[in-house]
């Protein structure tokens, strides 16, 4: 049996910070690295008074795979990096950064 390098456990709820920043429109993307995690996203934007907010978001993916859950925020911007790297995907988030 190989050994656990690390476990991942799905939020049930956006901390307060983070529930507070995109409510107030103080974010202005968010980087999303699989899509597990995409989906949790997905989930926990799914209330009405977050899912307009997140929808307005720049959402930066690894590849394709991470992007397909986000088509359950209507309208949402979305980013795919040309290879699905941790360099590609830094270096388009400082693409769209520059362009802003």
């Amino acid at each position: 049996m190989q050994p656990a390098l690390y476990r991942t456990r799905a939020a049930d709820s956006l901390s307060g910070d983070a529930r507070e920043a995109l409510i107030s429109g103080a974010l202005d993307g968010v980087i999303l690295m699989s899509p597990a995690s995409a989906q949790t996203y997905v989930k926990l934007v799914a209330t009405p008074d977050l899912r307009d907010k997140a929808a307005k978001l720049a959402h930066f993916c690894l590849s394709q795979n991470v992007a397909e859950p986000l088509a359950a925020l209507d309208g949402a911007r979305i980013f795919i990096a040309s290879s699905p790297s941790e360099d590609d995907l830094l270096a388009l988030v400082a693409r769209e950064a520059a362009n802003c």
